[in-house]
């Protein structure tokens, strides 16, 4: 698939779950499983019903400032609940996951994209193409937070200001990728097509 324009390189594409950014306040929370496409420009999303996808909304990578794992339930397997429970036109209920968070900017304002990949390897694999489409971005954070705002508290750390700094470090994010024998087009295009590559990365992101 191609971005907005029919010009842009698809860096990866698939099916996550989503949970609700709930941009106004007083809206419900739900989770729904929606087709996701990276470009080098937009992380865009998709509903799945019929043969052609309604776009359901965009980041600006530019505007991208954090991209980490998080922790959305007490649950020690990191889905957002103990089983799944089942799902009605796409509304996601509870289930099992591997959960992670886009952070960024829009409109001034800042928001948390908290998505689900189905393993743990999808994870790792988003989280990497992301990051190296976002490398070179300016506004990266150094800390955030790994649990969820719930109205009233962080999960995390209970924090009780929802604009407190972060309670963790961000991952150190390497903007000299021919450090590890790549530049910025090659460490994209390892996601699918180079696991040595791809291993260094996840090497590189996670352990440092």
């Amino acid at each position: 698939m191609a971005g907005k324009d029919g010009t842009e390189e698809v860096v990866k594409q698939g099916l996550m779950v989503k949970r609700s950014v709930n941009k106004k306040r007083f809206t419900p929370v739900n989770y729904k499983q929606r087709w996701f496409v990276l470009t080098r420009n937009y992380l865009t999303y998709y509903d799945t019903d019929g043969e052609r996808r309604k776009e359901r909304g965009r980041i600006d990578i530019g505007s991208v400032q954090v991209v980490e794992t998080a922790q959305l339930s007490g649950s020690g397997g990191g889905g957002v609940g103990g089983g799944d429970t089942g799902s009605n036109n796409g509304l996601i209920l509870e289930g099992p996951g591997y959960p992670f968070q886009v952070g960024y900017q829009d409109g001034g304002q800042e928001y948390t994209l908290y998505l689900l990949a189905n393993r743990d390897q999808d994870r790792v694999e988003w989280i990497t193409a992301l990051r190296a489409v976002c490398s070179d971005n300016s506004s990266l954070s150094e800390r955030y937070h790994v649990g969820l705002w719930s109205g009233k508290r962080w999960t995390c750390c209970r924090l009780s200001n929802r604009s407190a700094d972060g309670c963790d470090s961000c991952t150190s994010w390497s903007r000299n990728l021919s450090s590890l024998g790549l530049n910025k087009n090659e460490s994209v295009e390892s996601i699918n097509n180079n696991p040595a590559a791809l291993a260094r990365l996840t090497e590189h992101y996670f352990l440092n």
